[in-house]
């Protein structure tokens, strides 16, 4: 096992990449500017915000997500504690997925760096040890995540499956 020599909050094995706060290149918090479709984002969390605001038709809360640089702002503002109206959970869960996964081919197709860092995790499992997210990561933390069988995880780890599809398409040159 070791750490990521650019990246403190990686920890890599022989089967996966451990991931888990904004000290990642695959966490969704980490400051990192893209384009799409003419507006620019200042990290996949704004990306996945703002267009979770859109998808509900919510352009009041997405200009807002727009305008702030505070990850945990744009997610406040897009929660049920926010802003966001007309919000549905099975639409959510049925759209998430695509959107995260669009957000993060943006953000590391346009970083030559971090394209790289993704790139050269092929073959491994990339998953975000967040033992208080069961939903976009595992649900517990890269020791005890080490200690048990990942099928015995009690998380969906959907940012990680995002990533590896986000990887595979650049590995295929997909467009």
């Amino acid at each position: 096992m070791r750490k990521h020599p650019q990246f403190s909050a990686v920890t890599e094995t022989e089967a996966h990449v451990f991931f888990w706060k904004p000290l990642s290149a695959f966490d969704q918090w980490s400051p990192c500017r893209f384009e799409v479709d003419g507006q620019w984002y200042n990290c996949a969390e704004q990306y996945m915000m703002s267009e979770k605001a859109q998808l509900f038709g919510d352009m009041h809360t997405r200009a807002k997500i727009l305008t702030e640089l505070d990850p945990a702002v744009q997610k406040r503002l897009a929660s049920a504690k926010g802003t966001l109206r007309n919000f549905d959970e099975s639409t959510w869960e049925r759209e998430s997925l695509r959107i995260v996964t669009a957000g993060n081919r943006a953000k590391f197709e346009q970083n030559a760096e971090l394209k790289a860092v993704l790139l050269a995790t092929a073959g491994k499992l990339l998953v975000e040890a967040s033992p208080m997210d069961a939903i976009w990561g595992i649900g517990l933390g890269v020791q005890e995540a080490l200690e048990r069988d990942p099928a015995t995880w009690p998380g969906k780890n959907l940012l990680g499956q995002a990533l590896m599809l986000v990887r595979e398409q650049l590995l295929r040159g997909a467009p």
